[in-house]
């Protein structure tokens, strides 16, 4: 059980000579986190949700520090908190150029890998319906590996002749493709939103109830900065979906401005913020 877990953990902190334990999230992390507490080592907690889960919550009694994204965090922790924002891939930090609004309206749809059938029942309509309130729309729809079949087969079902529609089971490039887009239409993941931040662009958030308070969390951060809109999953209905994309799609300046707003969000040191934090505090102990 959980006892072993953490003294066989203690064991092999003390094997291994750590001088210190980042504990990244979930119930995974907790033997290494409290076999570190046994063993007298300093812990740093990484805490990319603005709403933590129960497992940073209960691990940060034994934390020196946590780095978070969002200040607020700090209400819900037992330890200090530093703000550092959430770490992503290197190549985001390049990715970033001022959206161009001109020609085609581009969507691009990240589906992800949990929770991918709800948006590829709910888009397909959606897009009917805006397509037929607009000329020159592009979509590409991500939607998640598995799903390529059921998604075609309902967008199938829609006049979508206007439509240049792209599915794909999986975006190699997540930077890039952001940075074509004009409106990035996404689950509400803590890394995914930094994504968007990072390369600032507008998003239309529709948060996966499976996620506990997590991804509603994220998302009305975003939307209280004016970087996003959000259809709450009680809300998650094509009516919903459409009446939001319409407002959305039908201001090129209200898409630029929630942009520029994501990038005021957008943490580019945050890596090294959060290494240099693991220093500092490895060298006090």
């Amino acid at each position: 059980g959980m006892a072993v877990s953490v003294i066989r953990a203690r064991r092999l902190i003390q094997r291994i000579g750590a001088g210190l334990v980042l504990g990244t999230g979930g119930f995974v992390s907790g033997p290494g986190v409290m076999g570190a507490a046994l063993a007298n080592r300093p812990v740093v907690l990484l805490e990319p949700n603005a709403v933590p889960g129960a497992a940073t919550c209960l691990l940060s009694r034994w934390a020196s520090v946590a780095a978070v994204a969002a200040r607020s965090t700090e209400e819900h922790l037992r330890c200090p908190v530093e703000d550092t924002g959430v770490p992503i891939r290197a190549e985001f930090a390049t990715a970033y150029r001022p959206a161009d609004l001109d020609g085609p309206m581009r969507v691009l749809v990240l589906g992800g890998s949990q929770g991918a059938r709800q948006l590829n029942e709910l888009l397909p309509p959606a897009i009917e319906h805006l397509a037929a309130a607009r000329t020159g729309l592009q979509v590409t729809h991500q939607v998640g590996s598995g799903h390529l079949e059921e998604a075609r087969a309902a967008y199938a079902q829609r006049n979508l002749s206007h439509v240049e529609l792209s599915l794909v089971p999986f975006v190699e490039d997540v930077g890039e493709a952001m940075s074509r887009a004009q409106l990035v239409i996404s689950r509400a993941g803590a890394i995914t939103l930094a994504e968007i931040c990072a390369v600032g662009r507008a998003a239309l958030l529709l948060p996966l109830s499976l996620a506990g308070a997590h991804q509603l969390g994220n998302a009305r951060r975003l939307v209280e900065h004016g970087a996003a809109e959000l259809v709450e999953p009680a809300q998650a209905s094509v009516e919903g979906l459409t009446e939001v994309l319409h407002r959305l799609t039908e201001s090129r300046d209200r898409l630029r401005e929630m942009g520029e707003a994501a990038l005021r969000l957008s943490r580019p040191r945050a890596a090294r913020d959060v290494a240099d934090l693991v220093e500092r505090v490895a060298r006090k102990a």
